[in-house]
């Protein structure tokens, strides 16, 4: 019975070392997994503040490309109500013209050219000169 003691006190007392031996590597694997945790999330904090720093710079230029559409968009309707008012402009010069071409009598004009056409053909500049000169209101 003796044995018997000695053999379960025996075992209690390996069963004891070995599990306060487990707790104290268990506790040092804690220790271990703790720090290296600690590790992961200082990089990840370092990683997270770069990619906050990259957010705000991308938000700034969002906003800056944003503001160079507005202008773009300003400029364009400008342009847009010039054309229209050049358009119209252009339109009413066009209307009056042909206003003038109807009211306008082309025959004196037809003549005069067509006799200093001949003149100039014939060789007299002279003639030609003088005919320029009769009935041209720029010379005067």
């Amino acid at each position: 019975m003796k044995r018997f003691v000695v053999i379960v006190t025996s075992l209690l007392i390996i069963f004891v070392f070995i599990a306060l031996n487990y707790l104290l590597w268990d506790r040092e694997s804690l220790v271990t997994t703790r720090e290296h945790n600690q590790a992961s999330i200082d990089a990840l904090g370092r990683i997270n503040m770069v990619l906050n720093e990259d957010k705000n710079r991308l938000e700034k230029q969002i906003e800056e490309l944003n503001n160079q559409i507005r202008a773009g968009n300003e400029k364009t309707e400008e342009l847009e109500d010039k054309i229209q008012s050049l358009q119209s402009e252009l339109n009413e010069k066009l209307q009056f013209i042909s206003v003038l071409k109807t009211q306008v009598n082309p025959e004196p004009i037809q003549n005069t050219t067509i006799e200093w056409i001949h003149a100039v053909a014939e060789r007299n500049y002279p003639a030609a000169f003088l005919k320029s000169e009769s009935n041209c209101r720029f010379w005067d």
